[in-house]
């Protein structure tokens, strides 16, 4: 992919050289990435494609889901997130997102390569997911998806996928993921059980039913393990 398509460096693509859907003008874009220099200049890119009547940047999840608890939206809404945000991921995030509104369809936009990593963000409640290396095309052929309600990934990602020849696959359920992206955090196992509104045993069933896949023996082990393939 040439260089001028990258997602980080387009920005001098104009909007009158692109094929661009049809859309409400009335949708709205949400970025939410820790690092300025790519929300920025993501955002000078979302703004090119004059499909949206509003785009805001967040650096922290929690700020914009105040955000749009107080404000939920009422026509469709995109927000492009990173996988990894700082010292912890969006997953515990996904769903909080999704039970705010309707409208909401959630993209990630992140440099992650690992397959099985990629497999457990695919299952979880996103819309789409794409490559920071991707091009301008690729983006707007996510937002086509996205609107159609279709589930989508950019070449790079599904090259990824493809290459996944030995059929690796999470050891943890979807649920067992938001857990341990939160105990990542350094949660206590009470704090983490008043977070995601599960009682505290719920929480220590997971957590020993985790260590037993993976033959740790205490969190730090299987924090550890969660580290070693890239999971937080």
């Amino acid at each position: 992919m040439q260089t001028d398509q990258n997602l980080l460096l387009s920005t001098n693509q104009t909007a009158t050289n692109m094929n661009l859907p049809t859309m409400s003008y009335r949708q709205k874009a949400y970025i939410v990435d820790d690092h300025t220099l790519f929300a920025t200049s993501f955002g000078s890119i979302l703004e090119q494609l004059k499909i949206f009547d509003s785009i805001k940047s967040f650096s922290h999840e929690e700020d914009l889901i105040a955000h749009l608890s107080k404000f939920p939206p009422q026509a469709k809404t995109y927000i492009f997130t990173d996988y990894y945000l700082e010292d912890r991921t969006i997953m515990p995030y996904l769903g909080i997102l999704k039970n705010i509104s309707k409208h909401i369809s959630i993209i990630v936009v992140s440099s992650i390569s690992n397959p099985i990593l990629i497999q457990s963000i695919m299952e979880s409640d996103i819309d789409a997911i794409l490559s920071k290396s991707s091009g301008i095309d690729e983006l707007l052929a996510a937002i086509r998806a996205v609107d159609d309600e279709e589930i989508f990934t950019d070449a790079f990602i599904k090259k990824i996928l493809d290459k996944n020849t030995e059929n690796n696959v999470l050891p943890f359920s979807k649920r067992e993921v938001e857990i341990l992206s939160i105990f990542a955090q350094g949660l206590s196992v009470q704090a983490t059980a008043d977070k995601i509104h599960l009682s505290k045993h719920t929480i220590v069933t997971h957590r020993r039913k985790m260590m037993a896949k993976t033959n740790t023996n205490s969190i730090t082990e299987l924090l550890a393990y969660a580290r070693k393939i890239e999971l937080i």
